[in-house]
């Protein structure tokens, strides 16, 4: 699925660039209901780990995501 793909259908998608967006790789869904939406997030990185809060519609969340 293309990153933009995931926006349009209001999924909570992340990806890293390495050129100022222009590019994008290791393209992932955090969160996947489409029914939802997400808001306030807020990534921290804890040694091998990217710690990510997002806030949905029934609460706030956090997911844990390696660093590859």
């Amino acid at each position: 699925m293309d990153l933009r793909d995931a926006i349009a259908l209001r999924l909570l998608p992340a990806a890293i660039s390495q050129d100022d967006g222009q590019t994008w790789i290791n393209e992932r869904v955090i969160a996947g209901d489409p029914d939802d939406d997400y808001g306030y997030q807020k990534v921290t990185f804890v040694e091998d780990m990217a710690i990510v809060s997002y806030h949905t519609r029934d609460g706030l969340y956090v997911a844990r995501i390696g660093i590859d």
